[in-house]
């Protein structure tokens, strides 16, 4: 019997036990006798790149806002539906699996449509209570075939709210891998005793009174997680001077939980507590504040102990009885494990989920079905992952570069078929001119498609005989001239002025832009045979996991729609101990003053076709009147120059010819006028983000683009997780 194919629908922001739930559930297709894929729509790339990472099929709707208005929109609104229809008949899925409120809508409505049968996971109840919600909860879930709660508490508090679905509902408790999720020898853990908590950092979760509690009790606490309460609680912790330390979101909090010798679980009414049950399978017991669905995994005095008051002298209470019989403890984490092995298995948990699936295909139980005819496809998914080849593809990607790319979707494998096809989600990617094509054209970085076809080859030292790029180059990388034998990647490449530079260091070098401006690289280039060229997204790149020796990305951040997102992209393909070399605009005393952010509100995001007359009118008035004052004005010049946003280089290279100059002046004004973005950012925060991504030897300081960051990453370093 073929296996359905299910689709989870994921609209959300944060990586918690749900969205861990659902990839432990999707990356077992054999246990759940079906094979899954899943439908995103989030403001948070680290989401997307925890489900690429975890190897499944991922359909990317593209970067969500997170407000009200936003998510009303999504939910009521014509767009993300036709497009969630869309992909659930061209995917022939059979079944949508919703997670958490903020697909439910949505989800249902795309399943009614397509007539796909449903099954809901209640990971929690919130949204059966919140006024702003509750009827929108019901209305999905009187719609849907079958409910799954994560508790016997979420199954009752969802019957009392709603009982017309109550006989729809079944209990499916969380299951952990237990051979993952297995005991470890911790030398810490030994020498002192100590605790941890493992959790989204948010009000409802009450790590605040984990903090008091442990700063009265004296013991040594870890923080696990991140979130918006991140900042408060530190501030918290250091008025406390309690003995906390933060490690931010961890893809892998096992050593974390190992070291400590008990970890706590405050939050208020928790559903079920996936971390609290995965650290009772290491033999950790868990402390925690009784109420919700944690008493039925934490027993009290057997594997961990429940406080029945939710105060922070009760909590510390209970630490001090703990922490005086260590014998005690390892009785209850031994419990712990066996309890968690025999009652919450991962196999378990997926036969049941299999059974949900089988019995939905079978029966097909849809209450509303609209027959509809297949929409066309969603714009955004016709230039990714969905669409047919065109008939003039040519075949021309070398093999060996089959090694280093991968589907940006869901970093399935590729292969050559006159076009690149996904063998995980079937995606394909046309190959026009010798060069994949993993992107649209038409995207927020167009105009720089423009203006490099434009201005091909004003940058490159091979037709200006000035070495500009290769001093700029050599001087922001600071790296060997000889790079034979490493393998490089060039991020955001525009005509190719650096690849020209890259392309004579002997190394293996793969070029990407997102716009038409890699065919202007390519022209550029055209006995470069150590260049591969590709036009891709940054945030969006079509490169494994840990492959490049060294990556540039000159000039390109800032103009992307979320810079520390980028930055987290190209840390991701950077093997450990391998090198980054990255600039910025700054943001300074002096940014309010440039003029370009004056001019911006009406210049950037519009047709560069339109536009560039309009610049170049206006640049050349300026640019005549500079040149005929500059002999009263002097060094005044190039400041007045910024004032009226324009560029000016003629102080800086006279020995060019004036036409040159010219050029170059212009280029770099319509350069800064129509980007869609341009965010300058203070050099702390660069610093902040590299070491946030587990970057080391970290270097900022001022250059040619305002700031030049080098870092390293870290040969055994957070980057995975914090990407």
């Amino acid at each position: 019997m073929k296996r359905p194919r299910v689709m989870h629908i994921v609209v959300g922001g944060d990586i918690g036990g749900a969205e861990r739930l659902l990839v432990e559930l999707a990356r077992r297709p054999e246990p759940t006798c079906a094979d899954h894929e899943v439908a995103v729509i989030t403001p948070n790339r680290a989401l997307v790149d925890y489900l690429h990472g975890a190897g499944l099929v991922v359909h990317d709707r593209g970067r969500a806002r997170e407000n009200a208005l936003a998510y009303l929109y999504r939910s009521l609104g014509p767009v993300d539906v036709e497009w969630l229809t869309t992909l659930f008949a061209r995917r022939r899925i059979d079944i949508a699996h919703t997670h958490l409120f903020g697909s439910h809508v949505l989800g249902t409505r795309a399943a009614l449509r397509a007539g796909k049968p449903q099954l809901r996971t209640e990971h929690g109840l919130v949204h059966y209570f919140d006024p702003s919600c509750a009827a929108f909860t019901r209305w999905a879930a009187a719609r849907t075939d079958r409910i799954v709660a994560v508790s016997v508490h979420v199954r009752d508090g969802v019957a009392g709210t709603a009982p017309a679905i109550a006989e729809r509902i079944s209990v499916n408790r969380n299951g952990i891998d237990a051979t993952y999720w297995s005991p470890r020898e911790s030398a810490a853990s030994v020498a002192q005793f100590s605790l941890a908590i493992v959790c989204r950092l948010t009000a409802w979760k009450r790590v605040d009174l984990a903090i008091r509690a442990t700063s009265l009790a004296g013991v040594p606490f870890v923080v696990v997680g991140d979130g918006e309460e991140r900042a408060r609680l530190e501030a918290l912790a250091q008025r406390l001077g309690a003995p906390v330390r933060f490690v931010g979101y961890q893809r892998d909090p096992r050593p974390f939980i190992a070291d400590a010798s008990a970890v706590l679980s405050t939050a208020k009414d928790e559903p079920l507590g996936l971390s609290a049950l995965e650290s009772l399978a290491m033999e950790r017991p868990v402390i925690a504040i009784s109420g919700g669905g944690i008493g039925e995994i934490v027993q009290a005095d057997r594997t961990g102990i429940l406080v029945g008051v939710a105060s922070a002298p009760a909590l510390a209470g209970a630490i001090a009885r703990v922490r005086q019989d260590p014998e005690g403890l390892r009785d209850m984490g031994r419990r712990g494990r066996r309890f968690a092995v025999e009652q919450c298995s991962i196999d378990a948990m997926c036969e049941r989920y299999a059974a949900h699936y089988a019995a939905m295909v079978e029966h097909r139980s849809v209450h509303v079905s609209v027959a509809r005819e297949a929409l066309p496809p969603d714009p955004r998914t016709a230039t990714s992952c969905v669409r047919e080849p065109p008939r003039d593809v040519q075949r021309l990607v070398r093999r060996d570069a089959l090694e280093v790319y991968c589907c940006p979707t869901c970093h399935g494998t590729l292969r050559d078929e006159a076009s690149l096809v996904c063998d995980g989600c079937a995606a394909r990617y046309d190959v026009r001119a010798g060069i994949p094509r993993f992107v649209g054209s038409d995207n927020y970085a167009k105009n720089f498609g423009f203006q490099w076809k434009r201005f091909q080859a004003t940058q490159l030292d091979s037709r200006t005989g000035l070495g500009l790029s290769a001093r700029r180059f050599w001087a922001e990388s600071r790296w060997p001239r000889d790079l034979a034998g490493e393998l490089i990647l060039e991020a955001g490449s525009g005509a190719g002025r650096f690849t020209e530079v890259l392309a004579r260091t002997g190394a293996r070098l793969f070029t990407f832009d997102c716009t038409e401006a890699i065919d202007a690289n390519r022209l550029s280039n055209p006995d470069a045979v150590n260049v591969d060229f590709a036009q891709a997204d940054i945030l969006r790149m079509p490169f494994r996991d840990c492959t490049f020796d060294r990556v540039v990305c000159l000039g390109v951040l800032q103009h992307t729609p979320a810079a520390r997102d980028a930055l987290a992209a190209l840390v991701r393909v950077l093997k450990p101990g391998g090198y980054l070399v990255a600039d910025h605009y700054v943001f300074n005393a002096l940014t309010p003053f440039r003029g370009k952010y004056w001019l911006r509100p009406l210049t950037r995001g519009r047709r560069p076709e339109t536009m560039f007359p309009w610049v170049t009118r206006y640049f050349d008035f300026w640019y005549s009147a500079l040149g005929m004052a500059s002999p009263l004005l002097g060094p005044a010049t190039a400041h007045l120059a910024d004032v009226l946003g324009i560029c000016d280089y003629r102080p800086e290279i006279p020995e060019a010819p004036a036409e040159l100059v010219r050029e170059m002046s212009l280029l770099d004004t319509f350069d800064m006028l129509l980007p869609a973005y341009d965010r300058p950012r203070r050099p702390g925060t660069l610093r902040r983000w590299l070491e946030q991504l587990g970057m080391c030897e970290i270097d900022v300081a001022g250059g040619y683009n305002g700031i030049e960051v080098r870092s390293r990453r870290a040969r055994r370093s957070a980057a995975g997780s914090a990407a």
